[in-house]
């Protein structure tokens, strides 16, 4: 009981939000995951198919990252290359800078896979008595994002009187215009995001 409050206490102080998607690694020999991380781990399970979870922790809050996610930054994708199943996150590569800061992510990697299964570095084999791997792959991806913001609020306009007005209720914004008027211009490698949506 004790544990179960400590993990529920720390579930409710973690900002967070979760992706998720599915992969068919059927006819291949080996799994490498090739996302470049800060710590990969392994664990053997009773379970059928092979999950990937990826945690990524961020120095911006969710409206922002919620931008990036839009323009696919954080989409995982597959290909096959010889026997193997390679998993990549390749928009990753390019930097981001929010108001002339630079996003950190720091990476976690977890890989669930059934028993049998072998591992070396980044990349899972399949079990001995199978010819090739025919489990699917489930990748969930985790944000873990920080409890205040990390911009300096935009001065806000003197009312009437000449006092600035406070507003009672936080508005958190949605929109990318939104966003970049309260953190700043948001640049992937050296274009603006507003490039990628057209």
């Amino acid at each position: 009981m004790k544990h179960l409050l400590v993990l529920l206490s720390l579930f409710v102080l973690t900002h967070s939000s979760f992706a998720q998607q599915s992969f068919s690694a059927k006819g291949n020999n080996a799994l490498k995951v090739d996302i470049p991380n800060r710590n990969f781990s392994v664990q053997q399970t009773k379970a059928q198919s092979i999950i990937v979870d990826i945690e990524v922790s961020t120095n911006y809050p969710k409206a922002v990252i919620e931008q990036l996610q839009k323009v696919n930054r954080y989409k995982v994708t597959s290909k096959s290359q010889d026997g193997t199943f390679v998993l990549s996150l390749p928009n990753l590569k390019n930097g981001v800078t929010i108001g002339g800061k630079a996003l950190t992510e720091t990476i976690k990697l977890s890989v669930k896979m059934p028993n049998g299964f072998t591992t070396k570095g980044n990349t899972i084999f399949k079990a001995e008595n199978q010819k090739t791997i025919d489990q699917s792959v489930q990748v969930n991806v985790r944000f873990v994002y920080p409890t205040g913001r990390t911009a300096a609020p935009q001065a806000k306009a003197p009312s009437k009187g000449g006092a600035v007005k406070r507003s009672a209720k936080k508005k958190v914004p949605n929109s990318t215009n939104e966003v970049q008027a309260l953190y700043g211009d948001i640049i992937i490698g050296n274009m603006p995001i507003d490039d990628f949506y057209d």
